[in-house]
Formats: structure tokens, C-alpha cells, sequence
């Protein structure tokens, strides 16, 4: 899904292309930015989550890519992976 998510987050930008390439934006989930940012001494607040973020969704994927899980020889769809993270924290 990291792949998918890489590929999503870059496909519309033709133009520049190659400086695309050399970003990162599907590196890790919540739960792996929430270890990190606790790990250094924060509190991470309940508010904190992930979303696809609408306008993304309706402009970027909708009608132009669809996404399947291969489950016992058929095709699964998967909803649209997450886009944007906000992250609250608090210094404990």
C-alpha cells in the first residue's frame, strides 16, 4: 500500500517529476509518527488522527484510479488511503 500511496501522491505532477521522485509522503502511519513523538518526550493528544483528505479524493482520485486487495482469486476494493495527519502534541 506504501507503493500505492507513493504513486497517488505523485502521478499528477508531470512537470516536475523527478523532484517529486525524490519525496517521501507515505513514510509512516499514525501509530508509527505517534511512537516516534512519544517516544521524545510528548503526550499525544486524543484529537490527533488520519484522514483522505476530500478534496484530494474528489479531484485526484475519484474517476482516475481505483485500488483492489487480491483476497482468494477476486478482487477486493479498498477505500482511499490516508492523505493528511494532524498530530497533536504536548510537551509532558
Amino acid at each position: 500500500m506504501q507503493d500505492a500511496c507513493e504513486f497517488l501522491s505523485k502521478k499528477d505532477y508531470l512537470d516536475n517529476w523527478r523532484s517529486e521522485m525524490h519525496e517521501t509522503f507515505c513514510y509512516w502511519s499514525l501509530a508509527d509518527w505517534r511512537g516516534a513523538v512519544e517516544r521524545s518526550g510528548f503526550l499525544v493528544k486524543p484529537a490527533s488522527h488520519a484522514f483522505a483528505n476530500p478534496w484530494i479524493v474528489q479531484n485526484r482520485y475519484e474517476d482516475k484510479v481505483k485500488l483492489f486487495r487480491k483476497t482468494a482469486g477476486k478482487l477486493e476494493p479498498l477505500d482511499w488511503p490516508v492523505t493528511n495527519m494532524l498530530l497533536i502534541a504536548e510537551k509532558r
